[in-house]
């Protein structure tokens, strides 16, 4: 058996991702500071007794697809800054 090479990641490209993860924690905050803010907006607008299942459920997943298309285009940034 031959051992597989493997090319090991250099300081730059830890720095690169740190980077990237750094600004994913920073975006995903924002989106959960938006949720929040958007939640208690409607609570208020709506008042006492209200039904939000239905709309929490459509925003949670709005937020999702929009985190998956942004971890894609993460991914693929990610592949061809590591395959340098």
């Amino acid at each position: 058996m031959s051992k597989q090479k493997t090319k090991k990641l250099g300081y730059k490209q830890y720095e690169r991702l740190l980077s990237e993860a750094h600004q994913k924690l920073e975006f995903l905050g924002q989106r959960h500071h938006e949720l929040q803010t958007y939640f208690i907006a409607y609570v208020e607008f709506k008042g006492d007794n209200i039904i939000f299942n239905e709309w929490m459920n459509k925003r949670i997943k709005e937020m999702e697809s929009e985190l998956q298309e942004n971890d894609k285009s993460n991914e693929q940034h990610l592949e061809a800054s590591t395959a340098n």
